[in-house]
């Protein structure tokens, strides 16, 4: 942190400078299939799993009408790139 914007003053040259960070695919909501702390796997809206690290993230409960409310979009996006992909393998 010593030249954290050249201010010297701000913090001592041998603590770190931390700085909060959300990634893009935050507030994507997600169903959880497994839980061993501290990996939690989920499922996206697509359909995909994968595995979150609760040392790297946060997570929270949402309410089922929200999940319900939230996953429709994403839901239609995944089943319309499902039939093209079945579309494109008949094609094949």
């Amino acid at each position: 942190s010593f030249f954290w914007n050249a201010d010297t003053s701000a913090l001592p040259p041998e603590r770190p400078v931390r700085f909060p960070y959300i990634p893009c695919t935050s507030g994507v909501p997600m169903k959880v299939r497994s839980v061993c702390i501290p990996f939690v796997l989920v499922e996206s809206p697509a359909g995909e799993l994968v595995t979150l690290d609760l040392r790297r993230c946060d997570i929270a409960e949402i309410s089922p009408e929200f999940a319900k409310a939230a996953k429709k979009p994403f839901r239609a996006n995944a089943d319309s790139a499902m039939k093209k992909r079945r579309k494109k393998r008949r094609r094949e």
